[in-house]
């Protein structure tokens, strides 16, 4: 659909339309970019005097009027039923979660999908997905769906993660972040992690420590000094 009006953003910008972060395996490509362009037919035109356009908001209720019966309307290739009335029959969270893994192996998974695991109890399903050996993307829809339902993290993995450099940088840098929203929680597994630290992971541990409530341990952490024997080792990892 077609835009023939200013958009505002309100000052925001328009976010993720190529973030390095949701990308791996990033090399040159051998596609010759100018072949593809040069066999584009250009063409020119002249406007209907009487064309209508649509204003930005018109073409977003345009659009959710469209998406509505999209995902109501029977479906052939579903046996009948609609698509919505698929989804609402995913009752299983073992399935939900299957389902995620293929549709988000293949691409980005739907968002009745992504509504459906947060109607359904997935979230041991969901931790299960982090801590097991899964790609990137599946790790980063899991962690981002227990946000949304406000679960319970598996905090020693992401540490786990946030450790290794040889880690997807954009799982990584979630796990950094979701971490930044517990400081307290996961403390004490940092202040261990400190003494064996490089520089990169002492910046982490300070970005999610920055959220922390000030005490000496967090001053003589922010220092380089170990100051507390009983911090938590990660063994369990």
């Amino acid at each position: 659909m077609d835009v023939y009006s200013d958009i505002d953003m309100h000052n925001y910008d328009i976010l993720n339309q190529s973030d390095v972060r949701l990308k791996t395996n990033i090399h040159n490509t051998q596609v010759n970019a100018l072949d593809i362009i040069n066999r584009i037919e250009m063409k020119e035109f002249d406007w209907i005097e009487n064309n209508e356009s649509l204003t930005a908001d018109e073409m977003e209720e345009k659009a959710m009027d469209l998406y509505e019966q999209w995902i109501n309307e029977p479906n052939e290739e579903l046996g009948g039923i609609s698509v919505k009335q698929y989804f609402e029959n995913v009752t299983e969270p073992q399935v939900a979660i299957k389902m995620l893994i293929e549709e988000t192996q293949n691409g980005s998974p739907s968002t009745l999908l992504l509504d459906r695991i947060l109607e359904l109890d997935c979230s041991q399903q969901l931790k299960d997905l982090i801590i097991a050996d899964n790609l990137p993307e599946v790790k980063i829809q899991a962690i981002n769906l227990l946000l949304e339902i406000g679960a319970n993290h598996p905090v020693e993995k992401y540490i786990q993660i946030m450790c290794n450099k040889e880690e997807d940088e954009g799982l990584r840098e979630l796990c950094v972040e979701t971490l930044s929203t517990m400081p307290n929680e996961v403390s004490s597994y940092l202040f261990a992690l400190i003494p064996h630290a490089d520089y990169e992971l002492k910046g982490l541990i300070a970005e999610i420590l920055v959220g922390a409530n000030k005490d000496e341990k967090i001053y003589c952490a922010a220092a380089g000094v170990e100051t507390d024997p009983a911090a938590k080792p990660l063994t369990a990892l």
